[in-house]
């Protein structure tokens, strides 16, 4: 019900090899995570953050207050999904979509609105806030494949390729949440994801497309002031065997992004986990002219890049990693944080703390990091102990030994 209150389920402890201090906020229900990594999970006053849980048998949205603990149902409304909600950086409203409706909640008042009600074979994706009052997002068309069957129901594949090879219509919008104004921008027939609005222009978007094995898999940029001479383009040079992805801006609006080499038909992901690359921010005025720089992983920490998170200095940022492991039996996943060095060049990595201990299925399951606005502590998901909950780890001691490197 919504206003309903759960008291504290705070706890703390240390991890048993780098010896972090984390704080764990959730203990109830199966999921307990934070929004992902491309929006940050903080209300504006600096005291909550905003979180997804099945503790009431559903998904629905959930206020933490961090100081005392105390717990907050926002919503109630099924068919909500994992991860893919926003919020307002000013104002304390949060923005949150089940498959075919859009809707607003007031943090303050707990009053929700519905504004957007998409078509009925199409769902939203990720939302996404960066430049208010500009709210960004894609739509996409449902297709269906092959389902496997099990006790008489069909079961959904973990990764759907029937589904890109399908190349579902894709509609990317931004829509005005002070006066209504909603605008489609761009649209293709591919899987378009990841969209995000720069915080430092209202005009300029990036985007991924992914078609699994049909000569995509590409970071687009789009200019809206000069799309009509200029369409949406790749941001790099992109061949099949290298390709960029998980991209976002940072808070300042540069841009950061992983470059991926390697043949993924021949050795499937685990050849790829050994050749991640993360790209080095930078404005996006410079997109065009391709002044990326490019820092290799270091190979002997044998590790894959996954998602990140920038300081809002820029100096350094966390990341969660997956050890590779050929045959994904064991997923030992750690969060650490990194900088970039140009003299060799190449990220520098101290590992954090310790996050995801699953076996198999659990491989594809990121932390959806986010640092806070001091710098101090990095707030992400936790799969340790067999569900996914909310924890928060100091970084200032491993801050520093990082730099010193």
């Amino acid at each position: 019900m919504v206003g309903q209150v759960y008291p504290s389920e705070k706890t703390q402890f240390r991890d048993p090899e780098t010896g972090a201090e984390i704080t764990q906020y959730t203990s109830v229900g199966q999921t307990n995570r934070t929004l992902y990594f491309t929006n940050r999970p903080y209300v504006c006053d600096g005291q909550h953050v905003v979180f997804l849980s099945d503790r009431t048998g559903r998904n629905e949205m959930f206020l933490l207050h961090l100081q005392t603990g105390k717990i907050t149902q926002l919503t109630e409304l099924e068919g909500q999904r994992n991860v893919s909600n926003c919020l307002h950086p000013t104002r304390p409203e949060l923005y949150f979509h089940n498959t075919k409706r859009l809707f607003r909640v007031r943090l303050d008042t707990l009053q929700t609105e519905e504004l957007l009600r998409g078509p009925a074979d199409c769902s939203f994706g990720i939302l996404n806030l960066n430049s208010p009052p500009w709210l960004a997002f894609e739509v996409i068309q449902n297709v269906e494949g092959v389902s496997l069957m099990k006790d008489g129901k069909p079961v959904p594949a973990k990764l759907n390729f029937e589904m890109h090879h399908q190349r579902p219509r894709s509609l990317i919008y931004r829509f005005n949440v002070d006066d209504g104004k909603l605008e489609c921008v761009w649209g293709d027939y591919a899987l378009l994801s990841h969209v995000q609005i720069s915080p430092a222009n209202p005009d300029l978007l990036i985007f991924s497309d992914w078609c699994g094995g049909v000569g995509r898999d590409r970071v687009w940029y789009l200019n809206l002031k000069k799309r009509i001479k200029a369409p949406a383009r790749p941001l790099l040079g992109e061949t099949q065997t290298s390709r960029g992805g998980h991209e976002c801006f940072t808070r300042k609006g540069n841009l950061y992004l992983q470059w991926m080499e390697g043949d993924l038909q021949e050795d499937g992901e685990h050849q790829l986990m050994h050749a991640f690359k993360f790209l080095a921010g930078l404005p996006i005025e410079k997109v065009e002219r391709g002044e990326f720089k490019r820092y290799a992983l270091p190979e002997k920490m044998g590790y894959m890049g996954h998602h990140y998170t920038m300081s809002s200095g820029e100096t350094w940022g966390v990341h969660d990693r997956w050890l590779t492991a050929p045959s994904f039996e064991e997923n030992m996943s750690w969060l650490s944080v990194f900088r970039h060095q140009d003299k060799d060049p190449q990220t520098v990595v101290v590992k954090l703390c310790f996050h995801n201990g699953h076996k198999g299925d659990r491989i594809g399951l990121g932390a959806e990091l986010t640092i806070d606005n001091q710098d101090e502590s990095a707030f992400y998901t936790s799969f340790l102990g067999g569900n996914a909950n909310l924890c928060q780890v100091k970084l200032a001691p491993f801050v520093e030994k990082l730099m010193k490197q």
